[in-house]
Protein backbone atom coordinates (compact mmCIF):
# COMPACT_ATOMS: atom_id res chain seq x y z
CA UNK A 1 0.00 0.00 0.00
CA UNK A 2 2.75 2.12 0.89
CA UNK A 3 4.69 2.00 -2.79
CA UNK A 4 1.13 2.28 -4.38
CA UNK A 5 0.47 5.88 -2.73
CA UNK A 6 4.15 6.64 -3.80
CA UNK A 7 3.51 5.81 -7.66
CA UNK A 8 0.38 8.01 -7.29
CA UNK A 9 1.62 10.80 -6.10
CA UNK A 10 4.17 10.33 -8.80
CA UNK A 11 2.25 10.27 -12.05
CA UNK A 12 -0.05 13.00 -10.56
CA UNK A 13 3.16 15.21 -10.30
CA UNK A 14 4.36 14.07 -13.68
CA UNK A 15 0.70 15.11 -14.79
CA UNK A 16 0.80 18.74 -13.11
CA UNK A 17 4.53 18.95 -14.96
CA UNK A 18 2.96 17.91 -17.95
CA UNK A 19 0.26 20.24 -18.02
CA UNK A 20 2.95 23.18 -16.72
CA UNK A 21 5.26 22.23 -19.34
CA UNK A 22 2.76 22.46 -22.47
CA UNK A 23 0.85 25.42 -21.59
CA UNK A 24 1.48 28.19 -23.37
CA UNK A 25 2.00 31.32 -21.39
CA UNK A 26 0.34 35.26 -22.20
CA UNK A 27 2.60 37.31 -24.82
CA UNK A 28 2.18 41.11 -23.94
CA UNK A 29 1.77 42.70 -27.56
CA UNK A 30 1.18 46.18 -26.90
CA UNK A 31 3.33 49.01 -26.86
CA UNK A 32 2.85 51.45 -23.58
CA UNK A 33 1.85 55.07 -23.91
CA UNK A 34 4.39 56.91 -21.98
CA UNK A 35 3.37 60.15 -22.43
CA UNK A 36 0.35 62.12 -20.96
CA UNK A 37 -0.64 65.91 -20.66
CA UNK A 38 -2.30 67.55 -17.90
CA UNK A 39 -6.46 68.00 -18.48
CA UNK A 40 -6.07 65.42 -21.62
CA UNK A 41 -7.44 61.87 -21.90
CA UNK A 42 -4.87 59.47 -21.69
CA UNK A 43 -5.71 55.95 -23.14
CA UNK A 44 -3.08 52.76 -23.68
CA UNK A 45 -5.17 49.97 -25.32
CA UNK A 46 -3.37 46.08 -23.40
CA UNK A 47 -3.51 43.77 -25.63
CA UNK A 48 -1.94 40.05 -25.27
CA UNK A 49 -2.20 36.64 -26.95
CA UNK A 50 -2.25 32.90 -25.65
CA UNK A 51 -1.74 30.18 -27.67
CA UNK A 52 -3.78 28.18 -25.67
CA UNK A 53 -6.71 30.99 -26.22
CA UNK A 54 -7.24 31.42 -22.74
CA UNK A 55 -8.97 34.07 -21.27
CA UNK A 56 -6.24 36.78 -20.19
CA UNK A 57 -6.93 39.14 -17.62
CA UNK A 58 -4.66 42.13 -16.56
CA UNK A 59 -4.26 43.34 -13.67
CA UNK A 60 -1.95 45.91 -11.38
CA UNK A 61 0.85 43.82 -9.74
CA UNK A 62 1.02 42.60 -6.16
CA UNK A 63 2.36 45.72 -4.27
CA UNK A 64 1.91 48.36 -6.41
CA UNK A 65 -0.90 50.82 -6.71
CA UNK A 66 -1.85 53.31 -9.58
CA UNK A 67 -2.13 56.85 -9.89
CA UNK A 68 -5.63 58.10 -8.40
CA UNK A 69 -6.58 59.41 -12.00
CA UNK A 70 -5.60 56.30 -13.58
CA UNK A 71 -8.28 53.08 -14.06
CA UNK A 72 -7.33 49.75 -15.49
CA UNK A 73 -10.31 47.65 -17.51
CA UNK A 74 -8.97 44.28 -16.79
CA UNK A 75 -10.62 42.20 -19.95
CA UNK A 76 -11.44 42.53 -23.17
CA UNK A 77 -14.52 41.05 -24.58
CA UNK A 78 -17.50 41.38 -26.75
CA UNK A 79 -20.90 42.43 -25.77
CA UNK A 80 -23.26 39.39 -25.49
CA UNK A 81 -26.32 41.12 -27.89
CA UNK A 82 -25.80 42.10 -30.75
CA UNK A 83 -27.49 45.55 -32.47
CA UNK A 84 -28.84 45.11 -35.79
CA UNK A 85 -27.12 47.81 -38.50
CA UNK A 86 -29.82 50.05 -40.16
CA UNK A 87 -30.18 47.58 -43.42
CA UNK A 88 -33.57 46.64 -44.25
CA UNK A 89 -35.37 44.46 -46.80
CA UNK A 90 -31.86 42.22 -46.96
CA UNK A 91 -32.02 39.10 -48.68
CA UNK A 92 -29.83 36.14 -47.56
CA UNK A 93 -26.55 38.62 -47.08
CA UNK A 94 -22.82 36.70 -47.53
CA UNK A 95 -20.53 39.46 -47.36
CA UNK A 96 -19.78 42.17 -45.16
CA UNK A 97 -16.28 44.79 -45.59
CA UNK A 98 -15.14 48.28 -44.37
CA UNK A 99 -12.76 50.67 -46.90
CA UNK A 100 -10.31 53.05 -45.00
CA UNK A 101 -12.97 55.46 -44.76
CA UNK A 102 -15.18 53.14 -42.53
CA UNK A 103 -17.39 52.85 -45.32
CA UNK A 104 -19.32 49.34 -44.96
CA UNK A 105 -20.41 47.45 -48.09
CA UNK A 106 -22.58 44.53 -47.86
CA UNK A 107 -23.26 41.87 -50.91
CA UNK A 108 -27.19 41.75 -50.36
CA UNK A 109 -26.86 38.61 -51.92
CA UNK A 110 -29.97 37.43 -52.95
CA UNK A 111 -31.04 40.86 -53.63
CA UNK A 112 -28.42 40.83 -56.53
CA UNK A 113 -26.71 44.09 -55.32
CA UNK A 114 -24.31 44.94 -52.82
CA UNK A 115 -25.31 48.25 -50.36
CA UNK A 116 -23.04 51.17 -48.71
CA UNK A 117 -23.41 52.28 -45.78
CA UNK A 118 -21.82 55.44 -44.49
CA UNK A 119 -20.28 55.88 -40.92
CA UNK A 120 -23.61 57.14 -39.03
CA UNK A 121 -26.10 56.83 -41.54
CA UNK A 122 -29.35 54.75 -41.17
CA UNK A 123 -29.61 54.37 -44.89
CA UNK A 124 -27.81 52.09 -47.27
CA UNK A 125 -27.01 53.63 -51.03
CA UNK A 126 -27.19 50.51 -54.38
CA UNK A 127 -23.80 50.91 -55.46
CA UNK A 128 -23.76 47.88 -57.84
CA UNK A 129 -26.40 45.94 -59.68
CA UNK A 130 -29.66 45.51 -58.09
CA UNK A 131 -31.59 45.47 -61.42
CA UNK A 132 -31.66 41.82 -62.55
CA UNK A 133 -29.32 39.12 -62.94
CA UNK A 134 -28.42 38.93 -66.34
CA UNK A 135 -24.79 39.37 -67.49
CA UNK A 136 -25.06 42.43 -68.53
CA UNK A 137 -22.23 45.51 -66.94
CA UNK A 138 -24.88 46.59 -65.12
CA UNK A 139 -26.17 43.29 -63.46
CA UNK A 140 -24.53 40.87 -60.38
CA UNK A 141 -26.01 37.35 -59.94
CA UNK A 142 -25.69 36.55 -56.39
CA UNK A 143 -22.37 38.57 -55.24
CA UNK A 144 -21.26 37.14 -52.32
CA UNK A 145 -18.09 39.71 -51.26
CA UNK A 146 -17.28 43.49 -52.28
CA UNK A 147 -14.21 44.87 -51.16
CA UNK A 148 -12.65 48.75 -52.09
CA UNK A 149 -9.17 49.06 -53.52
CA UNK A 150 -6.72 51.68 -52.15
CA UNK A 151 -8.06 53.75 -55.24
CA UNK A 152 -11.83 53.60 -54.46
CA UNK A 153 -12.37 51.31 -57.12
CA UNK A 154 -15.20 48.60 -55.46
CA UNK A 155 -14.38 44.77 -56.42
CA UNK A 156 -17.10 42.69 -56.65
CA UNK A 157 -17.51 38.86 -56.57
CA UNK A 158 -20.11 37.93 -59.06
CA UNK A 159 -20.32 34.54 -57.91
CA UNK A 160 -23.28 32.93 -60.06
CA UNK A 161 -21.77 34.99 -63.13
CA UNK A 162 -18.18 33.14 -62.50
CA UNK A 163 -16.73 36.33 -62.37
CA UNK A 164 -14.64 39.46 -60.76
CA UNK A 165 -15.99 42.83 -61.68
CA UNK A 166 -14.71 46.05 -60.91
CA UNK A 167 -16.88 49.19 -60.16
CA UNK A 168 -14.57 52.04 -60.79
CA UNK A 169 -15.67 55.82 -58.89
CA UNK A 170 -18.78 57.23 -60.74
CA UNK A 171 -19.11 54.43 -63.13
CA UNK A 172 -22.62 53.27 -64.57
CA UNK A 173 -21.57 49.67 -65.59
CA UNK A 174 -18.69 47.45 -64.03
CA UNK A 175 -15.43 46.37 -66.09
CA UNK A 176 -14.97 42.25 -65.61
CA UNK A 177 -11.16 41.78 -64.14
CA UNK A 178 -11.50 38.25 -64.08
CA UNK A 179 -13.21 35.36 -65.43
CA UNK A 180 -15.20 35.00 -68.43
CA UNK A 181 -17.23 38.13 -69.57
CA UNK A 182 -20.68 36.22 -70.45
CA UNK A 183 -20.48 34.08 -67.15
CA UNK A 184 -19.39 30.60 -68.89
CA UNK A 185 -17.98 28.99 -65.67
CA UNK A 186 -14.67 26.11 -66.52
CA UNK A 187 -11.71 25.30 -64.82
CA UNK A 188 -9.04 26.36 -67.64
CA UNK A 189 -7.03 29.28 -66.18
CA UNK A 190 -9.34 31.95 -67.94
CA UNK A 191 -12.20 31.04 -66.45
CA UNK A 192 -13.72 30.59 -62.75
CA UNK A 193 -16.23 28.64 -61.33
CA UNK A 194 -18.53 30.25 -58.49
CA UNK A 195 -15.99 32.40 -56.92
CA UNK A 196 -16.98 33.43 -53.48
CA UNK A 197 -14.29 35.45 -52.05
CA UNK A 198 -11.28 38.07 -52.53
CA UNK A 199 -8.26 39.63 -51.47
CA UNK A 200 -5.57 42.35 -53.01
CA UNK A 201 -1.90 42.12 -52.32
CA UNK A 202 0.23 45.52 -52.09
CA UNK A 203 0.92 44.79 -56.20
CA UNK A 204 -2.58 44.65 -56.90
CA UNK A 205 -3.05 41.22 -57.73
CA UNK A 206 -6.47 39.57 -56.85
CA UNK A 207 -6.46 36.23 -55.10
CA UNK A 208 -9.98 34.53 -55.68
CA UNK A 209 -11.04 31.40 -53.94
CA UNK A 210 -12.50 29.78 -56.74
CA UNK A 211 -14.99 27.76 -55.15
CA UNK A 212 -16.05 24.92 -57.27
CA UNK A 213 -12.70 24.54 -58.99
CA UNK A 214 -11.33 23.85 -55.40
CA UNK A 215 -9.13 26.30 -55.80
CA UNK A 216 -7.26 29.97 -55.64
CA UNK A 217 -6.38 31.63 -58.13
CA UNK A 218 -4.14 34.85 -58.16
CA UNK A 219 -5.24 37.15 -61.01
CA UNK A 220 -2.65 40.44 -61.74
CA UNK A 221 -3.66 43.55 -63.31
CA UNK A 222 -5.01 43.34 -66.42
CA UNK A 223 -4.29 39.59 -66.96
CA UNK A 224 -6.11 37.22 -69.36
CA UNK A 225 -6.13 34.21 -67.21
CA UNK A 226 -4.94 33.32 -63.69
CA UNK A 227 -2.70 31.50 -61.90
CA UNK A 228 -3.24 28.77 -59.44
CA UNK A 229 -1.20 29.67 -56.13
CA UNK A 230 -3.27 27.00 -53.76
CA UNK A 231 -4.99 23.75 -54.42
CA UNK A 232 -5.44 21.46 -57.51
CA UNK A 233 -4.84 22.95 -61.03
CA UNK A 234 -7.38 20.71 -62.23
CA UNK A 235 -9.71 21.50 -60.28
CA UNK A 236 -10.01 18.28 -58.56
CA UNK A 237 -10.85 18.84 -54.80
CA UNK A 238 -9.54 16.75 -51.56
CA UNK A 239 -8.53 16.65 -48.01
CA UNK A 240 -4.49 16.46 -48.05
CA UNK A 241 -2.50 19.39 -47.53
CA UNK A 242 -1.67 19.84 -51.45
CA UNK A 243 -5.51 20.26 -51.90
CA UNK A 244 -8.70 22.21 -50.92
CA UNK A 245 -12.13 21.37 -51.33
CA UNK A 246 -15.03 23.74 -52.10
CA UNK A 247 -12.70 27.20 -50.20
CA UNK A 248 -14.61 29.87 -49.18
CA UNK A 249 -13.20 32.80 -47.30
CA UNK A 250 -9.72 34.41 -48.33
CA UNK A 251 -7.22 36.73 -46.51
CA UNK A 252 -3.98 38.06 -47.84
CA UNK A 253 -1.32 38.86 -45.56
CA UNK A 254 1.73 39.71 -47.25
CA UNK A 255 3.14 36.98 -49.05
CA UNK A 256 0.79 34.55 -47.52
CA UNK A 257 -2.76 33.55 -48.16
CA UNK A 258 -5.47 32.33 -45.01
CA UNK A 259 -7.87 30.03 -46.85
CA UNK A 260 -11.16 29.05 -45.16
CA UNK A 261 -11.79 25.29 -46.17
CA UNK A 262 -15.00 24.98 -46.70
CA UNK A 263 -15.79 20.94 -46.80
CA UNK A 264 -12.63 19.86 -44.89
CA UNK A 265 -13.64 22.28 -42.32
CA UNK A 266 -10.38 23.79 -41.43
CA UNK A 267 -8.55 27.08 -41.98
CA UNK A 268 -5.14 26.87 -43.95
CA UNK A 269 -2.58 28.77 -44.11
CA UNK A 270 -0.54 29.12 -47.81
CA UNK A 271 2.95 30.92 -47.71
CA UNK A 272 4.39 32.29 -51.29
CA UNK A 273 5.27 29.52 -53.51
CA UNK A 274 4.11 26.51 -51.21
CA UNK A 275 2.90 23.26 -53.10
CA UNK A 276 0.85 22.85 -49.00
CA UNK A 277 -0.72 24.46 -47.15
CA UNK A 278 -0.38 24.05 -42.90
CA UNK A 279 -3.77 23.82 -40.82
CA UNK A 280 -4.08 26.76 -38.16
CA UNK A 281 -7.56 26.11 -37.52
CA UNK A 282 -9.98 23.19 -37.42
CA UNK A 283 -9.29 19.71 -37.91
CA UNK A 284 -9.02 18.25 -41.48
CA UNK A 285 -11.92 16.28 -42.54
CA UNK A 286 -13.47 16.52 -38.90
CA UNK A 287 -15.72 18.63 -38.38
CA UNK A 288 -17.57 19.64 -34.93
CA UNK A 289 -18.32 22.21 -32.37
CA UNK A 290 -15.38 21.70 -30.07
CA UNK A 291 -12.85 24.55 -29.37
CA UNK A 292 -10.12 22.70 -31.64
CA UNK A 293 -13.22 22.31 -34.81
CA UNK A 294 -15.25 24.04 -37.26
CA UNK A 295 -18.22 22.90 -39.16
CA UNK A 296 -18.35 24.29 -42.69
CA UNK A 297 -16.41 27.59 -42.05
CA UNK A 298 -16.98 30.33 -44.35
CA UNK A 299 -15.42 33.76 -44.34
CA UNK A 300 -12.48 34.76 -42.17
CA UNK A 301 -10.96 38.18 -41.67
CA UNK A 302 -8.19 39.14 -39.63
CA UNK A 303 -7.26 41.80 -37.76
CA UNK A 304 -4.09 44.29 -37.12
CA UNK A 305 -2.46 41.95 -34.64
CA UNK A 306 -2.93 38.90 -37.02
CA UNK A 307 -6.00 37.34 -35.20
CA UNK A 308 -8.07 35.41 -37.45
CA UNK A 309 -12.33 35.55 -37.06
CA UNK A 310 -13.59 32.64 -38.65
CA UNK A 311 -17.90 32.18 -39.67
CA UNK A 312 -17.94 29.28 -38.53
CA UNK A 313 -21.68 28.53 -40.39
CA UNK A 314 -22.89 25.70 -39.48
CA UNK A 315 -22.06 26.01 -35.80
CA UNK A 316 -23.96 29.31 -36.01
CA UNK A 317 -20.87 31.15 -34.03
CA UNK A 318 -18.29 33.17 -35.14
CA UNK A 319 -14.52 31.87 -33.20
CA UNK A 320 -11.84 34.26 -32.53
CA UNK A 321 -8.14 31.77 -33.32
CA UNK A 322 -5.30 33.73 -31.90
CA UNK A 323 -1.76 33.41 -34.03
CA UNK A 324 -0.62 29.97 -33.07
CA UNK A 325 -3.01 28.55 -31.03
CA UNK A 326 -4.84 24.83 -30.95
CA UNK A 327 -8.18 26.14 -30.50
CA UNK A 328 -10.44 29.15 -31.00
CA UNK A 329 -12.90 31.47 -28.42
CA UNK A 330 -16.41 31.57 -29.49
CA UNK A 331 -16.84 35.36 -29.34
CA UNK A 332 -20.08 35.16 -30.82
CA UNK A 333 -23.21 33.02 -30.97
CA UNK A 334 -23.14 29.03 -30.89
CA UNK A 335 -25.00 26.08 -29.64
CA UNK A 336 -28.09 26.66 -31.68
CA UNK A 337 -29.53 28.63 -34.88
CA UNK A 338 -32.08 31.43 -33.48
CA UNK A 339 -33.16 34.95 -34.31
CA UNK A 340 -32.33 36.31 -30.67
CA UNK A 341 -29.60 39.05 -30.60
CA UNK A 342 -27.42 36.83 -29.10
CA UNK A 343 -27.87 33.92 -32.09
CA UNK A 344 -27.57 33.82 -35.67
CA UNK A 345 -28.37 31.06 -38.43
CA UNK A 346 -25.76 30.15 -40.78
CA UNK A 347 -23.69 33.25 -40.80
CA UNK A 348 -21.17 33.60 -44.31
CA UNK A 349 -19.69 37.02 -43.59
CA UNK A 350 -17.63 38.28 -40.68
CA UNK A 351 -14.94 41.93 -41.03
CA UNK A 352 -13.51 43.53 -37.65
CA UNK A 353 -13.54 47.67 -37.98
CA UNK A 354 -10.84 49.80 -37.13
CA UNK A 355 -11.95 50.07 -33.76
CA UNK A 356 -11.94 46.31 -33.09
CA UNK A 357 -15.76 45.92 -33.10
CA UNK A 358 -17.26 42.44 -34.75
CA UNK A 359 -19.44 42.69 -38.05
CA UNK A 360 -21.59 39.29 -39.21
CA UNK A 361 -23.65 38.67 -41.82
CA UNK A 362 -26.10 36.58 -40.56
CA UNK A 363 -27.16 35.24 -43.81
CA UNK A 364 -30.36 33.24 -43.27
CA UNK A 365 -31.62 35.90 -40.97
CA UNK A 366 -31.30 38.67 -43.59
CA UNK A 367 -29.34 40.76 -40.59
CA UNK A 368 -25.83 42.17 -40.15
CA UNK A 369 -25.44 42.06 -36.66
CA UNK A 370 -22.67 44.46 -34.66
CA UNK A 371 -20.88 43.46 -31.68
CA UNK A 372 -19.37 46.26 -29.58
CA UNK A 373 -16.01 45.28 -27.86
CA UNK A 374 -14.76 46.62 -24.63
CA UNK A 375 -10.85 46.20 -24.35
CA UNK A 376 -8.32 45.78 -21.77
CA UNK A 377 -7.14 48.99 -21.20
CA UNK A 378 -5.51 51.83 -18.88
CA UNK A 379 -7.29 54.98 -18.90
CA UNK A 380 -7.68 58.30 -17.03
CA UNK A 381 -7.19 62.16 -17.25
CA UNK A 382 -4.12 63.59 -15.14
CA UNK A 383 -5.03 66.79 -13.26
CA UNK A 384 -2.11 69.38 -12.70
CA UNK A 385 -1.04 67.40 -9.18
CA UNK A 386 -0.30 65.07 -11.40
CA UNK A 387 2.93 66.08 -13.13
CA UNK A 388 5.60 64.19 -12.95
CA UNK A 389 6.71 60.37 -13.80
CA UNK A 390 4.65 57.45 -12.55
CA UNK A 391 6.22 53.85 -12.31
CA UNK A 392 3.32 51.64 -13.63
CA UNK A 393 3.41 47.50 -12.97
CA UNK A 394 0.93 45.22 -14.83
CA UNK A 395 0.29 42.01 -14.83
CA UNK A 396 -1.60 40.07 -17.39
CA UNK A 397 -2.67 36.57 -16.58
CA UNK A 398 -4.58 33.14 -18.61
CA UNK A 399 -4.71 31.75 -14.36
CA UNK A 400 -1.94 29.53 -14.94
CA UNK A 401 1.05 31.83 -16.20
CA UNK A 402 1.88 35.38 -15.34
CA UNK A 403 3.25 38.23 -17.25
CA UNK A 404 4.58 41.74 -16.07
CA UNK A 405 4.69 45.04 -18.15
CA UNK A 406 6.90 47.76 -16.79
CA UNK A 407 6.89 50.92 -17.79
CA UNK A 408 6.29 54.96 -16.75
CA UNK A 409 4.12 57.57 -17.53
CA UNK A 410 5.09 60.86 -17.60
CA UNK A 411 2.86 63.87 -17.13
CA UNK A 412 3.52 66.83 -18.50
CA UNK A 413 1.60 70.51 -18.19
CA UNK A 414 -0.31 72.24 -21.08
CA UNK A 415 1.11 75.28 -23.10
CA UNK A 416 -0.38 78.12 -23.22
CA UNK A 417 -0.50 79.43 -26.74
CA UNK A 418 -1.14 83.37 -25.74
CA UNK A 419 1.93 83.36 -23.31
CA UNK A 420 4.49 82.12 -25.79
CA UNK A 421 3.36 84.30 -28.33
CA UNK A 422 3.52 87.47 -25.68
CA UNK A 423 7.30 85.89 -25.08
CA UNK A 424 7.89 85.51 -28.55
CA UNK A 425 7.25 89.56 -29.26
Amino acid sequence: MFYKGKVSILIAALVISADSLWAASPVVTSSPVTQAVVNQEYSYILTATDADADVLTWAVKAGSVLPAWLSLAPEEYYEENATTVPLTALNRPDGVSFDSAGNMYVADTSNWRILKLAPGSSTGVVVGGGACADSNLTNLRFPSTAKVDSSGNLYITDSRHNRIVKWAPGAVQCEVVAGDANGTAGVTLDKLNVPTSMDFDGAGNIYITDRNNSRVVKWAPGATEGVVVAGDENGTAGATLDKLDHPDGIVVDGDTLYISDRNNSRVVRWDANATEGVVVAGQTGTAGDAPDQLNTPFAIAMDGMKNLYIADAINHRIVKWTPGATSGMVIAGGDVNGTAANQFDTPNGVAVDSEGNLYVADTHNDRIQKFDITHSALAGTPPASAIGVHDINLTVTDGVDTVEQNFQITVKGTVNPALIMYLLQ
